[in-house]
C-alpha cells in the first residue's frame, strides 16, 4: 500500500516512490512512442510482466492515473531543473556546441 499525504483542507494524495514513478514514465515512453497516464495504469494493472518490471506484487496497489500525472509533473520539473543547473555549471553541453 502506498503512503498518503494530506495538505490542509485537501483530499489525501498517494505518494509514489521515485523509482516506481520513473519506471512508469519509461513504460509510457517505450510503448508505442508514448502512452497517456490512463493506459499506463491499465497496463500495470493487467500485465504481469509489467508489474514485475515495476517491482509490484499482485497485492500491491498500482498508482492511479491522477497520482501518476501529478507525480510525473514533479519529476519532469525536477529533471528540467537538473538539466538547467548542469548547463549553467558547464557540466553539460548543448547540441549546438557539438
Amino acid at each position: 500500500m502506498l503512503p498518503t499525504a494530506r495538505a490542509k483542507g485537501t483530499f489525501p494524495i498517494k505518494l509514489i516512490p521515485g523509482l516506481l514513478l520513473f519506471k512508469m514514465l519509461l513504460v509510457g515512453i517505450w510503448k508505442n512512442g508514448g502512452l497517456s497516464d490512463e493506459p499506463v495504469e491499465d497496463m500495470a494493472n493487467s500485465n504481469l510482466h509489467m508489474m514485475r518490471f515495476l517491482g509490484l506484487s499482485l497485492e500491491d496497489d498500482v498508482p492511479d492515473h491522477s497520482a501518476l500525472c501529478s507525480g510525473l509533473l514533479s519529476l519532469k520539473t525536477l529533471l528540467s531543473g537538473i538539466v538547467v543547473f548542469s548547463l549553467q555549471k558547464n557540466l553539460l553541453t548543448t547540441l549546438a556546441d557539438v
